[in-house]
């Protein structure tokens, strides 16, 4: 098994560099230590980005530091690093599927109150009332529930304040 130089990687945090090592082990489908490009192809869609096989082509390639047609997971690491704009909508898109627990699509105020604020990924545990108010300003249509376009615009909005403090 390889070992990781961490020196190298600028990962803003410990859960991005899990999230990150765990898909890159899960789509290892060999185990060998390497990921093919059918294998980054798999992990891309399974993080949330939607990308043409050209695109993911060009980002494989590129993530290939040392040219030999694989991906280690110090390269994947190295290249999912830096924080960017397409990699946290992608990363709150697949939050949005793991808290959409009856998958239909659309977050509830209870799918959002058990997951959210659980302590697993908030601070402290709010009422129904307290979400439906967090909700309000980004439920587009007042349906009470959010779909993902919605909840990108509630956990940015949460972000840009979080910043302003």
């Amino acid at each position: 098994m390889s070992t990781v130089n961490t020196s190298i990687i600028d990962m803003s945090t410990v859960d991005e560099v899990a999230v990150y090592t765990k898909a890159f082990h899960d789509f290892d489908a060999n185990h060998d230590g390497n990921m093919t490009l059918s294998e980054f192809s798999c992990a891309c869609a399974v993080l949330g980005f939607t990308y043409d096989d050209e695109t993911i082509q060009t980002l494989f390639r590129e993530m290939d530091a040392d040219k030999n047609g694989t991906v280690t997971l110090e390269e994947f690491l190295a290249f999912m690093g830096p924080d960017n704009q397409e990699k946290v909508v992608a990363s709150i898109r697949r939050i949005f599927n793991e808290y959409d627990t009856n998958k239909d699509g659309f977050l509830s105020v209870d799918e959002i109150q058990r997951a959210w604020f659980s302590g697993k990924h908030g601070t402290k545990k709010l009422s129904k009332d307290e979400v439906e108010r967090l909700m309000a300003p980004v439920d587009a249509d007042s349906d009470g529930r959010l779909n993902c376009e919605e909840f990108l615009q509630l956990v940015i909005s949460a972000m840009e304040s979080s910043e302003d403090d």
